[in-house]
């Protein structure tokens, strides 16, 4: 970790600034509580059918931007999860 960006104190999450070791180079790795982003959309919809905020479809647009070659959009490293937290990777 370099440095932390911005709280994100709606999801109780936060934003960091990390280096990918492994790629040399910056990337901002957004820190969900995994018990908030739960399994998948259709488990958070449910569980919070009134949330304006949706995690995954978020992770799906960024996919989807970077398929087509949308080059304003952040490129999605990766989704990485363990019991506390999840980790999206830009």
């Amino acid at each position: 970790m370099v440095r932390k960006l911005e709280d994100a104190p709606r999801n109780k999450g936060r934003v960091l600034l990390m280096k990918d070791t492994a790629a040399a180079m910056l990337v901002a790795v957004k820190q969900v509580p995994t018990w908030w982003m739960l399994h998948n959309q259709s488990e958070f919809k449910s569980t919070y059918p009134f949330e304006t905020e949706m995690p995954w479809m978020d992770v799906a647009y960024s996919a989807f931007l970077n398929q087509v070659g949308y080059h304003w959009a952040c490129e999605l490293l990766g989704v990485y999860r363990d019991e506390t937290c999840t980790y999206i990777a830009s």
